[in-house]
């Protein structure tokens, strides 16, 4: 026994949601200021072709969030860029490429420290390239809720 009951549905349209978080916009801000002189991409990349270097991804993983008395939030956000290339010299030239367009960076932060740098060789795909990770930290602000 077939059951011939309709349902009618309203006729909803769906639209994306844009996320216009902070840390979106200031992860976002940072890929535009480093395409002068780099391929970019965020977060993570798994093998690239020699095409593409020098090469920067930014991991923006770890957020320290206080909640301040007048109900904002302080966020310490980490950020590591890991830098690859074809040499040692291509690389200390992209480091150096990369701080000084860090020192020039602007954006909707408070305040920005470099915390580290560290170099390795990498093997991506059987191939040896120098890579280095700049950590940094970026403190803004957001009201509550927000990030």
């Amino acid at each position: 026994m077939m059951n011939d009951t309709q349902i009618n549905l309203p006729n909803v349209k769906y639209t994306k949601i844009q996320n216009n978080s902070n840390r979106v916009k200031l992860v976002q801000a940072l890929k535009e200021e480093l395409l002068s002189f780099a391929t970019v991409d965020i977060f993570e990349i798994f093998t690239f072709e020699d095409e593409s270097l020098p090469l920067i991804v930014i991991r923006d993983e770890d957020d320290e969030v206080e909640t301040l008395s007048d109900g904002n939030i302080k966020h310490n956000l980490e950020i590591q860029l890991r830098l690859y290339d074809t040499s040692y010299k291509k690389l200390d030239s992209l480091i150096s490429k990369t701080l000084d367009s860090l020192r020039e960076f602007k954006s909707n932060f408070v305040m920005m420290n470099l915390l580290s740098i560290d170099k390795q060789e990498v093997q991506i795909a059987d191939k040896d390239y120098m890579g280095a990770t700049l950590s940094i930290s970026i403190c803004y602000y957001t009201s509550k809720w927000c990030y």
